[in-house]
């Protein structure tokens, strides 16, 4: 917001958004030029990740239904795609860089029982339990 002129490109997780998707509004107002990627995996994925491969406990609420984040982002004004494929993403992120204005990319990742990000931490249980893990 210092330099409305620049164009600011935000990457985060869908449990994030939760915290601050009503900053969408003042995006759309004020017709900043953020380019918001949203992973959605339908999970808070660090909650989730920490609970599986530290502590080994059961989980407790980190998982949620179906969200429609680019549902979410038009309802505020804000130009949104939706991504199933990751193959699409350089063409997508091209165009959403070319608009003048806020853009919401949802884009559909596994979760951390599928590919576990790179967490040392989680490593070991990864290994120790055959998932996949990017490392």
């Amino acid at each position: 917001m210092a330099h409305p002129d620049h164009t600011v490109i935000a990457m985060g997780g869908d449990g994030s958004f939760h915290f601050n998707c009503g900053e969408l509004e003042t995006y759309a107002r004020l017709g900043v030029n953020v380019k918001m990627i949203v992973c959605n995996n339908n999970v808070f994925g660090w909650i989730k990740g920490e609970t599986a491969h530290v502590y080994r406990s059961d989980f407790f609420a980190t998982d949620f239904g179906a969200v429609d984040y680019a549902g979410v982002a038009r309802a505020f004004g804000v130009k949104a795609y939706k991504l199933d494929d990751p193959a699409k993403i350089g063409e997508t992120l091209k165009e959403a860089i070319e608009y003048s204005g806020p853009v919401l990319i949802e884009l559909r990742v596994p979760d951390e029982s599928e590919l576990v990000p790179p967490v040392p931490r989680w490593i070991p249980n990864a290994v120790e339990n055959n998932i996949p893990y990017c490392y």
